[in-house]
């Protein structure tokens, strides 16, 4: 019983936590607030930025329209007139389309718009396959084709226009104004287009027009002047309004002077006797005075958007900085009326509070996280629906990311206190190396990437080392990679470096992903850091890992290297001592070739990761051909080649999918079809039948071997190893046990982890009895006579601990002349001396909460004499 306090020790303590809790109550909702206000200065600055990319998009799309409708215009004279001279004017316009296109694809990549981009793909696609010298028999086809390809560009801007939220700006807002840059100004260049190139056509050939070509000529006219005369009344209306526009009528008057004279000269007149150099002056007037508006909407659209961006946000920072005065005020009002009854606060010693809460943290969170994670391996086996099974992933996801979390935490502080040490063992490296690659398959296939994993021929097959710290190494250094790679590639790679004369294991990980700059490399390393601000809002995550990584790689001898570039990915790597390695050769499957194609494979990879890997692996095979698109595959179909293999990569079979097999079967001719696809893809065999897919192979993660025998092998080969049941995890993929009717006594106290415990032994092929506490376990033991094959012992118990319960069984065991029964703690504790006394009262090891089935499954075989592991043909 715990001596009592002093007298006043309990009033003091009470009396000096007032200050804080008068804090706290005053702080929270201030606080609150605060997190308020910053939220919305956050979202008022990631609008303001979306809206500035949108008026980019249309300044690099109005400096691209100028020398294409130049270009548009002039292509039918430049075609169908001999020696007109024009083609120096072709030329240089076109080329001005090749330089300014890009920086307009640039800007709609960075807005950020999954629809954009792609419509920025498509629209780049026509530019590179626009010709405007095909055989025609109208003269206004070149314009047509010109005005197609501008259709899209005028399809973009629109499109962003569409989503982007623009309705900002007083007394006129933004999107006012470029809609009708979009409708009517449009529409007016469009037909201006019109006019102008069969004017500057007629005057160079026949001064006559064709009757469809003077159709088209009364539709532009008609067209024209509509539009010009709606775009005076909305250009009126603004002004009116007060959207600053720098306009009058006068403005225009090139347009309807150009509009007269073609009226004049072309319509009214038998023979058209418009000269050259009238035609290209006055209509070059007309179409800067209708450029010349465009700019002015945008540029007036600028300054809309800048207005309102200064006056949103100097809101929200005077809201801010009232919220801080008003805060000071109150807490300065509340501090002074408690100062004047308390003094000071006690200092309390936070080394000691620290361990202890270290200690009873690790316990009081491990324990019902073996419930939570225990629970979720055995709800896969009630036969869940996909929505069912959906939510005990998520479940099982947020208990191991939990579990990582403490995990950090429990490591960081033996780190920072010097008392973590290394357990070197022989390892099977090789088997390691995969364990650790396949963790990662669905999350590999979540970011539709591939993982490759190559063990060098020349790395012995057993290496001394600690495992579990090289896994833990290896599994952050994969799972970093895994979180910030999106549709491309990770490669952990081994191999072995020669120093002089001393050998190293190099293990490499690298990966397609965001990469690092310089600047947060330095401080990646650092303890409770990551790359950046944006980094960690958007991936979370603790900032311990890397840094833990960091120095359990310097307790083996080696220290963690980084190489990057932005949006170019991140390679990490370290070099361990071979000091220990033993030379042997294991056979291995992964030493057999496969065999030679008889032809040559085509692979259709759209998404990229595919395509990266096999030409950083066979850069020059000639047996390969691998297209990024659809069309880029047909072409080459086209060309007479016959391949034996058509490998189509896709990280979701769809009916886009079987769309591009029908077109690519019809052309490939008797190639085999199969299909490659993430580990949450995959189609039925009826479908297979239908489409003619000889053979798929469900998988995210390969080893060096299994991608040749993709492209090579049958599909037994291919499907041999490469995660075929990667999307299962738990019970599946966990050991069971068979032997002589096995028994286990389970003393536990805790409801949510005996029903775990007896799941997982019932699973296993194991009867249990339960004790609630050490008494109830020894009073089970002598009953029995110690006939239990194993003892699974929970250290903290009423009554009577596992400690002690487990030093009077063994007491008993040499009293009676029992058999020795293995007894293994089952305990949340993972601090070392608690192991120590663990071993110390005669228990045989340790398994730490949380606990899972195939942990506990491999522990089993190791430690209880009889039971050996059951076949695949076995298993329930």
């Amino acid at each position: 019983m715990a001596d009592p306090k002093p007298a006043g020790t309990a009033s003091d303590g009470i009396d000096s936590r007032i200050p804080l809790v008068m804090v706290l109550m005053v702080s929270s909702p201030f606080l609150l607030l605060a997190w308020l206000l910053v939220s919305t200065l956050r979202a008022d600055l990631h609008h303001f930025d979306q809206v500035e990319q949108s008026l980019r998009i249309f300044d690099q799309g109005l400096a691209v329209l100028r020398p294409l409708e130049t270009l548009r215009d002039v292509a039918p004279a430049a075609i169908f007139v001999d020696q007109a001279g024009l083609d120096p004017v072709v030329q240089e316009q076109r080329a001005q389309v090749d330089r300014l296109l890009p920086a307009l694809i640039t800007a709609l990549t960075d807005r950020g718009h999954r629809g954009l981009s792609s419509m920025s793909v498509r629209m780049q696609q026509s530019w590179d396959d626009l010709t405007l010298r095909t055989p025609t028999s109208n003269t206004l086809d070149p314009f047509d084709n010109l005005a197609r390809f501008q259709s899209q560009l005028d399809d973009v801007l629109s499109g962003t226009l569409y989503v982007s939220d623009l309705s900002i700006g007083e007394p006129v807002q933004v999107s006012e104004l470029l809609s009708l840059q979009q409708d009517s100004l449009r529409d007016a260049r469009r037909h201006l287009g019109v006019l102008r190139s069969l004017a500057l056509y007629t005057s160079l050939r026949s001064g006559y027009l064709s009757s469809f070509d003077a159709q088209r000529l009364d539709q532009a006219m008609l067209g024209l002047e509509q539009e010009l005369v709606a775009l005076e009344d909305q250009l009126q209306g603004l002004q009116e309004e007060g959207a600053g526009l720098d306009y009058d009528q006068d403005k225009l008057t090139p347009v309807w002077d150009w509009l007269d004279t073609v009226e004049r000269n072309m319509v009214l007149s038998d023979v058209i006797l418009l000269q050259r150099e009238q035609v290209e002056q006055d209509a070059a007037a007309a179409a800067t005075a209708l450029a010349a508006l465009s700019d002015q909407l945008v540029s007036r659209s600028w300054a809309l958007a800048e207005h309102a961006r200064i006056s949103v946000i100097t809101r929200d920072l005077l809201l801010a900085l009232g919220l801080v005065l008003l805060y000071m005020l109150v807490a300065g009002f509340g501090l002074l009326f408690y100062r004047s009854r308390y003094s000071l606060l006690q200092v309390q010693a936070e080394n000691l509070a620290k361990s202890q809460f270290l200690a009873r943290m690790s316990h009081e969170i491990r324990t019902p996280l073996n419930g939570v994670i225990g629970l979720t391996e055995l709800l896969r086996e009630t036969g869940p629906n996909s929505r069912q099974r959906e939510y005990i992933e998520l479940i099982d996801s947020a208990g191991r990311t939990l579990l990582g979390l403490v995990n950090d935490v429990l490591d960081f502080a033996r780190l920072e206190a010097g008392k973590l040490q290394l357990d070197e063992a022989p390892v099977n490296l090789r088997a390691l190396i995969e364990e650790c690659s396949r963790m990662f398959s669905l999350s590999v296939a979540d970011n539709r990437n591939l993982l490759l994993f190559d063990v060098a021929e020349d790395v012995p097959a057993m290496v001394k080392l600690d495992s579990a710290r090289l896994r833990q190494v290896l599994i952050n250094l994969l799972g970093n990679a895994v979180k910030f790679t999106q549709d491309g590639t990770i490669r952990l790679l081994v191999s072995v470096v020669k120093n002089g004369s001393d050998r190293h294991l190099r293990i490499e990980v690298a990966d397609s992903g965001i990469g690092l700059s310089e600047s947060q490399q330095e401080r990646l390393f650092q303890v409770f850091s990551q790359a950046s601000v944006e980094v960690a809002r958007r991936y979370g995550g603790s900032g311990l890992g890397l840094s833990i990584s960091r120095e359990l790689v310097r307790l083996m001898g080696a220290d963690i290297q980084v190489d990057s570039v932005p949006n170019r990915g991140a390679r990490f790597w370290f070099d361990l001592p071979l000091a220990g390695a033993q030379e042997l050769r294991a056979s291995r499957q992964e030493n057999s070739k496969p065999a030679p194609s008889p032809g040559q494979v085509l692979v259709l990879d759209a998404a990229g990761p595919l395509r990266i890997l096999l030409g950083q692996l066979l850069p020059n095979d000639k047996r390969l051909m691998v297209a990024r698109s659809l069309s880029g595959a047909l072409d080459w179909l086209a060309s007479g080649q016959r391949p034996t293999l058509l490998l189509v990569h896709t990280p979701e079979v769809d009916t886009s999918t079987f769309a591009e097999l029908r077109s690519l079967r019809e052309q490939a001719g008797g190639a085999r079809v199969r299909i490659l696809t993430s580990v949450r893809g995959g189609c039925s065999p009826e479908v297979m039948l239908r489409f003619g897919i000889a053979d798929q192979v469900c998988a995210s993660v390969f080893s060096r071997q299994q991608l040749l025998n993709l492209l090579f092998g049958s599909v037994e080969k291919a499907a041999a190893g490469a995660d075929a049941n990667q999307g299962k995890r738990g019970i599946q993929g966990a050991a069971q046990l068979n032997g002589r009717g096995g028994r286990v006594l389970v003393a536990e106290d805790n409801q949510v982890n005996q029903m775990v415990t007896v799941g997982y032994l019932k699973k296993l092929g194991l009867s249990a009895d339960l004790a609630e506490n050490g008494e109830q376990a020894l009073a089970a033991y002598q009953r029995c006579a110690g006939d239990y094959d194993l003892v699974l012992m929970d250290l903290d118990m009423p009554e009577m601990d596992g400690i002690e319960a487990t030093r009077r069984i063994r007491a008993l065991e040499r009293a009676r002349g029992w058999r020795r029964c293995p007894v293994l703690a089952l305990s949340a504790h993972v601090l070392p001396e608690v192991g120590g006394q663990a071993r110390e009262a005669g228990m045989d090891g340790q398994l730490i909460k949380p606990v899972s089935l195939d942990r506990l499954s491999r522990t089993l075989a190791g430690q209880v004499p009889g039971l050996v592991m059951a076949s695949d043909a076995d298993r329930d």
